[in-house]
């Protein structure tokens, strides 16, 4: 056995050790409503992280942040943003989550995830430092994601990075990545109802949780358009001597056949194109993008390289986000989960493909509106294959379930069931290699399915 076999059971190893955090009966990293009178105390916010980050020698104080968090497109805008800032000389470190194949996406510096062996290193590195952390405190263990964040963090300032794209996880307030104190750019690129058993049951209580990572004298980019949450973004601004800069008022795009332009007050650019990047809303997402990395750039006292602007957003890809595998046969992977994303790869696929009806593999976790997904999906769907996305770590639908409602909202639509996504995907291609076919219901489930190469697991 050469040494890639034990570097490959290493890794294994690391993983489950990482995810022994998940379920580890440790005090949350996250609470629904900290800013409440039920409030519990502060070691269940972000003490227990910023504790983790002290022992570590606080690699957060050494680094500059865009901070990224929003309902729909914080992953697409993240990446989006990192490419930019990369493609202006800067060495840019992108913090991600959740990760598609590897968690060594969640570490990567110009768009290279680190090592697995390096990953491996890290954690043995840290498990002494958690035994000690663990009996010197009350704290308990670290969850996944302040674990895996912590990591990223040390990872970036090891490696000098200029700057780090930091994509929250769950909400903004509590959510772990709040934990710095300083960004030059936050940005919430909408709100809408998703995740409610945590961050609230409106879209009010949501934006206020998101709004969380204001930072007091900072700057908040936002496409979001409903006006009474912007009200609340306003208000909060004002409260932070913050400055607010809106998609559609401060900053826009015009289209012109298949190039756009970017325009703000202070700057305009002609001619781009997102040749591998489908959908409207990833337009919206670049705009965002442009802007912070343009303000990034001159609060770093750089000049704006328009050409490699161009070249960058021509060329960039999101891995799992309408993601075109293949046109002939078309099949296409998405990892929207919640009925405004879903609504709009919906519509995307309606304007790009107005005369197609999909075969579509389903699968969620719980805690979904269900029927508005299925609802908009059966637009599009000749037939569904319900599964399960494979989430070790979260509650999966029952397709069964998935069956019955389908049957109450599309009854005309075929519908079978598989527990093994794999297999649902085997009986598709034995059954009709040309059929357009869509993936989606969860990233999870995209993950499973997705097909591995080099560009996919480049991280050994």
């Amino acid at each position: 056995m050469g040494d890639r076999f034990f570097e490959h059971q290493s890794f294994i190893e690391t993983e489950r050790f990482l995810h022994s955090l998940v379920f580890s009966k440790a005090k949350p990293h996250y609470v629904a409503k900290a800013a409440s009178e039920t409030a519990l105390p502060p070691v269940f916010g972000l003490e227990r992280l910023r504790e983790l980050l002290r022992r570590m020698g606080s690699p957060d104080k050494a680094l500059e942040f865009v901070h990224i968090t929003g309902t729909s497109g914080k992953t697409s805008t993240a990446t989006i943003t990192a490419k930019i800032l990369e493609s202006q000389g800067l060495k840019v470190g992108l913090h991600i989550s959740p990760h598609l194949i590897s968690p060594c996406e969640r570490l990567t510096i110009n768009g290279q995830g680190c090592k697995k062996s390096e990953l491996t290193a890290y954690v043995n590195e840290i498990k002494p430092l958690l035994d000690t952390m663990v009996t010197e405190t009350d704290y308990g263990p670290p969850s996944y994601f302040e674990l895996m964040l912590a990591l990223a963090l040390r990872h970036f300032a090891r490696n000098e990075a200029d700057l780090v794209v930091l994509e929250a996880g769950l909400g903004g307030r509590y959510d772990g990545t709040n934990v710095i104190t300083r960004s030059l750019v936050s940005i919430i690129t909408s709100v809408g109802l998703d995740h409610t058993h945590v961050l609230g049951n409106t879209k009010a209580e949501i934006a206020k949780d998101k709004l969380g990572i204001v930072k007091t004298g900072g700057v908040l980019l936002t496409a979001e358009q409903d006006p009474e949450i912007l009200r609340l973004f306003e208000e909060t601004v004002e409260e932070q001597s913050a400055s607010l800069f809106r998609l559609g008022r401060d900053f826009s795009i015009e289209y012109s056949g298949d190039s756009f332009s970017h325009q703000s007050k202070d700057w305009e650019l002609a001619g781009l194109s997102l040749q591998k990047l489908r959908g409207e809303f990833q337009k919206w997402n670049s705009a965002l993008a442009l802007e912070a990395a343009y303000r990034v750039i001159k609060d770093l006292g750089r000049e704006w390289n328009e050409a490699a602007i161009r070249e960058c957003l021509a060329t960039i890809t999101v891995l799992g986000r309408m993601d075109i595998i293949s046109t002939d046969p078309l099949l296409i992977y998405d990892g929207a989960h919640n009925p405004e994303k879903i609504e709009m790869l919906v519509r995307e696929l309606e304007q790009s493909y107005p005369k197609t009806k999909f075969h579509v593999i389903y699968g969620a976790t719980s805690g979904r509106d269900l029927e508005a997904i299925l609802s908009s999906l059966s637009r599009i769907a000749k037939a569904f294959s319900l599964t399960r996305p494979m989430a070790e770590f979260r509650a999966n639908e029952d397709p069964k379930y998935l069956a019955i409602l389908l049957d109450k909202i599309a009854p005309e639509i075929p519908k079978t069931i598989s527990l093994d996504p794999k297999e649902a995907l085997k009986k598709i291609k034995d059954m009709n290699r040309c059929q357009p076919l869509l993936i989606c219901g969860s990233l999870y489930l995209v993950s499973y399915l997705y097909p591995r190469n080099e560009t996919t697991e480049n991280h050994d």
